[in-house]
Parts: structure tokens; sequence; C-alpha cells
């Protein structure tokens, strides 16, 4: 019994503790951290009044020091006094100064807004961050040209990320000839296919480089990104993929 025991003892030792309910002073730090990643998510919707932010779940990795948080954001807003609401999940280290937000959800009004603001039908003040982060998708379109002589192919995509993820692209369109972000696209676990626009025709990319992202992030998965880009005013995390021959082809979640 007594072997048994040390045994047991032995075994816990050997491996780390993985991710668990977060604890009452655990829980009270990530609402810290919520509140201030919930003004952050309206700072990026051009702000709002009345901004509550709550906590649905809380995981705490003792091996990593990471916290997987899910967050609820809700506020009015600043020039249309309508209601809005974001879901997501807040990832965070254990001093919380690197946080990540990736939102699952969107209530109408949301959607509404990202919509009418990325077609530009709506008079917004373009904050230096929206200027960097346009530089920076002008920076990857310049960085992917050159190499491309004749070049024309469709879009393929094959999830190997053990669950279902949405998927944006960033890419130079064929039928426009200009750099265009477009998603989102779902994909099951291990789903496969090309890449249509809503009337299922098949895009096609001038461009054997083009950049993607996907939800839930690439942090999520423990994967490296290389930077970012936005869709519809909101920022992705993006990875690079280069395909000379013949059709680009995106394996997501393979390194």
């Amino acid at each position: 019994m007594m072997k048994k025991t040390i045994l047991s003892f032995a075994l816990c030792l050997a491996f780390p503790a993985y991710s668990a309910t977060c604890s009452s002073y655990e829980r009270d730090k990530a609402t810290h951290f919520a509140e201030i990643q919930g003004r952050d998510v309206v700072k990026a919707y051009q702000g709002g009044n009345n901004i509550s932010t709550s906590i649905t779940s809380c995981d705490y990795n003792s091996y990593t020091g990471k916290y997987n948080v899910a967050i609820d954001v809700s506020w009015y807003g600043a020039i249309s006094d309508k209601y809005y609401n974001s879901s997501g999940k807040m990832t965070m280290d254990s001093e919380g100064r690197r946080r990540e937000y990736n939102e699952t959800y969107r209530n109408q009004n949301l959607k509404d807004y990202a919509f009418w603001r990325g077609m530009g039908a709506l008079a917004l003040a373009v904050g230096a961050a929206a200027s960097s982060e346009q530089e920076n998708q002008r920076r990857l379109a310049a960085q992917s040209t050159g190499n491309s002589q004749g070049y024309q192919g469709s879009i393929w995509v094959s999830n190997q990320c053990g669950r279902a993820v949405d998927l944006w692209i960033y890419f130079k369109n064929a039928n426009t000839g200009n750099w265009e972000s477009r998603g989102k696209w779902s994909f099951s676990n291990g789903e496969r296919s090309f890449l249509s626009s809503n009337n299922n025709v098949r895009l096609k990319t001038t461009q054997p480089t083009l950049y993607y992202a996907i939800s839930p992030s690439f942090s999520s998965f423990g994967l490296s990104h290389a930077g970012t880009f936005t869709h519809n005013g909101v920022r992705h995390q993006y990875r690079k993929v280069v395909d000379t021959a013949g059709d680009t082809e995106i394996r997501l979640c393979v390194d």
C-alpha cells in the first residue's frame, strides 16, 4: 500500500498541472484585466458609453501561467446611442501585460456598424492605430509583388486544426486587380475545399503570396503569427503562405 502511495505521489510530481477553473484570487485578477480589455474593445469600435464587462468563464494553466477567459462586453455607441455587444476569448499572461482578444460574437447592431464602417459609409475619424494598420497592409502588398509574372490560381484550404475554425484572407483578387480582405468561411475539422465568393464562383489570385487568419486565433493553438490585418474594422492575426506551384494551398494550423 505504501509503495502505491509513493508511486502516485511521484506521478503527480512528474506531470505539470494543466488548465483548471480559476480560483477566487485568479478570477479577481482576470476580472480586473477583463475590464481593461473591455475598454480596449470599445475603443476599437470608436468608443462608447456605459461600458459593462463580465466574465462568463475563467481557466488558468499553472504550468504556462496563461489565462483563458471568456468575456462579454456591452456598451452604447458614442454617436448612435445604440446598444452594442461583443463576446470573445481573452488570453493573457499571469501579469496581464500580454493580452489578446478574439471576438466570437457580435449583436446585430454591432454587425451593422462593422459593415457600414468597412464600406466607408460612416464618417469616422481614422486614428493612429488604423493608419498604422493601413500602412501595414500596403507594405504586405508591396512585399508580395515582383515574383508573380503570369501567375493565377485558385485558393484551396484544408482544416487540420483539430476543431472547427473561421477563416479570413488578404489576397490580390484576380477579378479586380486589388489587394482585398475577404471572409469569413467556416471550416469543420478535416474539411477541405476551394474558397468561393457568395455566388459560388471560385476566388482567384494573381499573387502566389497571401495572408490568412483564423478564429480561434493562432495563439490559442500555440502557433506563431507574423502580424495583423483588418477586415471590416476587426484586426486578425495572420500567417503568410507562398505557393508558386499551381493553386495556392492553405493548410490551417500546419507549420
